[in-house]
């Protein structure tokens, strides 16, 4: 609840402070997983609440392509390969390999940490949220997840000409099923 609560708060603060109201806004680009499952859920129903009138355009931009891109954006020299790392449950880390230029060479899969680990080579950036968790390091500095990540992902897509994503059946991209605690006996 309180996460739900918390992002329209940080939405209407975000768009004080770039001197902007909802009814100045076109298009909302929105991070579409793999991640959280409560953050996903929670972000996609903000964002198709907002576009569902038709008036705001929705941009699904999938997490690791993002966090490729802006590793890809900001190397100097290029590494020759980048790996995506973003936290999943049970000990397992979503990973994904990108060529130099952030372009993916397969799908993003959800893997132990200690595979992941064994498949990071010298030539390779580690990025996003779990990188120092199979890495020495992050690389780059792209350890977390930002929104200009997204922002910048989603104007390269659309100067590319990819279409925008249908509101009515958008849905995140979870890769897994939603895991819940047990409930406590009744005593």
């Amino acid at each position: 609840a309180i996460h739900e609560e918390a992002i329209v708060t940080i939405v209407e603060t975000a768009l004080g402070l770039a001197r902007c109201t909802f009814d100045s806004v076109g298009a909302i680009a929105l991070s579409s997983g793999p991640g959280s499952f409560t953050g996903l859920r929670i972000g996609a129903s903000f964002a198709k609440g907002l576009c569902f009138d038709g008036r705001i355009s929705l941009l699904a931009v999938p997490t690791s392509s993002a966090l490729a891109l802006a590793c890809a954006r900001r190397a100097g020299e290029p590494p020759r390969l980048i790996m995506t790392a973003i936290a999943a449950n049970r000990d397992l880390v979503y990973v994904g390999t990108f060529g130099a230029d952030g372009s993916p060479m397969g799908e993003v899969q959800a893997i132990p940490s200690a595979e992941a680990r064994n498949g990071v080579s010298d030539d390779m950036a580690v990025v996003g949220p779990s990188a120092t968790t199979i890495a020495q390091r992050a690389s780059l500095g792209v350890e977390f997840l930002s929104s200009r990540w997204i922002a910048e992902y989603a104007c390269s897509a659309i100067d590319a000409g990819t279409p925008w994503t249908d509101v009515a059946t958008y849905q995140p991209d979870y890769r897994q099923d939603f895991v819940g605690s047990k409930p406590k006996p009744r005593m």
